[in-house]
């Protein structure tokens, strides 16, 4: 039998990125070290952390760390040596040696896909050993489910290795079995998205 396709998904509104940012922002503390990856919807977040004391951003995304200038209380770290376009975004060893160097106490990525097996995909080949090795080393994991309708190129890290997994509405119901199954519960909901919480580490 032919493999089951994935149901092509309309990209996220800009209400829907806005409230998935929202959710991203209570997640945050006073005094968290976040690495915060590149895309438009992790960018919608910063403005939302300016009533956040003492924290030190990590990204590599220069346009990130532009715009955190104006809005954070704390060090701005800007980690990576190549650029890699279209995407604006940094890669290199300078940005895997940051990852590895700084106690992360948080860390916020945008992901294309969810596969059936649990496993965590990007469409950018070239920031998988960086996203692995900050799924690795960060102490609380939160992914974006973007529903990038880009092919998804490279594997990060699997479910089971995420504190926190935020899908829109309308992705929802295709994910909301899995989860589930996967011992999460929803943290946040909202009109425009869900917070799913891993339950084993939400009672820690």
């Amino acid at each position: 039998s032919e493999p089951e396709a994935i149901q092509p998904i309309a990209p996220l509104s800009l209400a829907q990125q806005m409230e998935i940012a929202r959710h991203c922002a209570r997640l945050i503390r006073d005094r968290d070290t976040l690495f915060l990856g590149h895309g438009t919807i992790c960018r919608k977040i910063i403005p939302l952390l300016s009533e956040v004391k003492k924290l030190r951003l990590i990204t590599n995304d220069p346009e990130h760390a532009l715009l955190a200038n104006q809005f954070i209380d704390g060090e701005i770290i800007l980690a990576g040596s190549e650029m890699l376009r279209p995407d604006t975004a940094l890669a290199g060893k300078q940005l895997e040696q940051a990852l590895q160097h700084f106690t992360i106490t948080h860390s916020i990525l945008e992901i294309s896909h969810l596969d059936a097996d649990g496993t965590l995909n990007i469409n950018v080949p070239r920031l998988a050993a960086a996203w692995q090795l900050c799924f690795d080393h960060a102490q609380n994991k939160t992914v974006i489910v973007a529903a990038d309708p880009a092919p998804s190129t490279a594997a990060i890290g699997h479910l089971h290795q995420a504190e926190n997994v935020i899908v829109s509405r309308s992705i929802n119901e295709q994910y909301q079995q899995q989860l589930q199954s996967a011992d999460f519960v929803i943290l946040y909901t909202s009109n425009e998205c869900f917070t799913w919480s891993n339950r084993e580490r939400l009672q820690e």
